[in-house]
């Protein structure tokens, strides 16, 4: 099946369209995102907190509903941060050594390490969101450091070069230059085409 979704000529997308009818593919992909979702509402059943609840069911909502648009795609991530901040409210008395931990996992060049104590931008990535759910504070200085040693992220692959982006915004808007960030865009954006078209 994976070579009928390769571009080519127009009688191939009618058999694509024959396999998708004659395999019900549309109606069991819909029924599975239908069980998805209903699992995931039905987990936040645990939950006692009336606000968190609320929040994340909106979040759940977002997820499996139209994330097409951009505005959607915004509006889900601004949720989401908001059910972050309320970290330090449910953490209470813990949120502060959490806080520390989250510190004490930056190396001097501003990474976070891995599991070897290596620095990685992938747990990179993780605690940086996590001081920013805790409203705490990251290592920004070290951390710019850090990233600008990878330049425009050539040479790594495609979920590298997510988190090198992913980190850039975590530091705040105005931490990279236009120039910088539409070359780590690109770059980006011809890695996921890359990577989507050898996996097909």
């Amino acid at each position: 099946m994976a070579t009928l979704f390769k571009p080519t000529t127009a009688p191939v997308n009618g058999e694509v369209h024959q396999v998708f009818k004659s395999s019900k593919a549309v109606e069991k992909a819909e029924e599975l995102l239908e069980a998805y979702k209903e699992d995931a509402i039905r987990s936040l059943r645990f939950l006692s907190g009336a606000t968190l609840k609320g929040l994340l069911r909106r979040v759940v909502g977002k997820i499996f509903g139209d994330t097409s648009s951009k505005d959607t795609a915004v509006s889900l991530r601004l949720e989401m941060l908001q059910v972050a901040r309320l970290a330090p409210k449910l953490l209470q008395e813990a949120a502060e050594p959490v806080a520390d931990f989250l510190r004490s996992q930056f190396n001097d060049d501003g990474g976070a390490r891995d599991r070897a104590g290596h620095s990685d931008l992938y747990y990179t990535v993780f605690a940086l969101d996590g001081l920013i759910a805790l409203q705490q504070e990251p290592p920004a200085d070290r951390v710019r450091k850090y990233l600008g040693s990878f330049g425009d992220g050539d040479g790594l692959d495609f979920v590298h070069l997510a988190c090198l982006a992913r980190c850039w915004a975590a530091l705040g808007k105005g931490s990279l230059d236009a120039d910088a960030s539409g070359a780590l865009a690109l770059r980006l954006f011809k890695s996921g085409t890359t990577a989507s078209t050898t996996s097909s």
